[in-house]
């Protein structure tokens, strides 16, 4: 299905109520991502409880509790700093994998990434790729060799950016949202690709 038909039968359905979107799971790290030295004064690294404000900052359209909820138990945020400016991040979930009302437990090795974030005025300078691949490494040290995510499925710039960072998409999700109160979300075998049995 095509972005434009696809947005063409989105907005009739929105219209009675009803919200629609495709994701792909992405199953990252396929290949380890080359290291490089970061610009002069970035830090990259874990952050913690002290880095809320500064998390929230990036995105100050996401309520703040939501924010507070990713340094409680369960999940790690890994950031990139630029002095005392916090420049990007990505939420690491090593609970659950937890999507629009799909949820399931997650194996002791695997991880699931959500919430990455660039500050636009850093965007451009490579901060992307450098914060993913690091976040890698640094999961790689604490056990974890598995990493999962999401994607839009007409968002193409963000597919090809984690494909050259070996993701590779192994199904597809169809979210639907009824009048904001009920919500529904089942997998489909990507288009191409033999459906996959096992554990996501």
């Amino acid at each position: 299905m095509s972005s434009r038909i696809f947005s063409v039968i989105g907005t009739a359905l929105t219209k009675v109520g009803v919200w629609a979107q495709l994701f792909t799971v992405v199953r990252e790290g396929g290949f380890e991502v080359a290291a490089r030295e970061p610009d002069p004064g970035l830090q990259l690294g874990w952050l913690g409880p002290e880095d809320l404000e500064r998390a929230h900052a990036l995105e100050p359209w996401r309520p703040r509790e939501q924010v507070e909820s990713w340094f409680g138990e369960g999940q790690l945020i890994f950031g990139v700093k630029d002095g005392e400016h916090l420049v990007g991040r990505t939420v690491c979930d090593l609970k659950r994998f937890s999507m629009n009302g799909m949820i399931r437990p997650l194996e002791n090795d695997e991880v699931y990434l959500h919430s990455a974030c660039v500050d636009p005025a850093y965007r451009g300078r490579g901060i992307a790729p450098l914060m993913r691949g690091e976040c890698y490494r640094a999961l790689r040290k604490e056990g974890y060799r598995r990493f999962y995510s999401v994607t839009k499925f007409f968002n193409a710039p963000a597919r090809r950016f984690k494909e050259k960072l070996g993701a590779v998409e192994e199904r597809l999700l169809v979210y639907f949202d009824f009048f904001h109160k009920w919500y529904w979300t089942f997998t489909l075998p990507l288009p191409g690709r033999k459906a996959n049995t096992g554990s996501e």
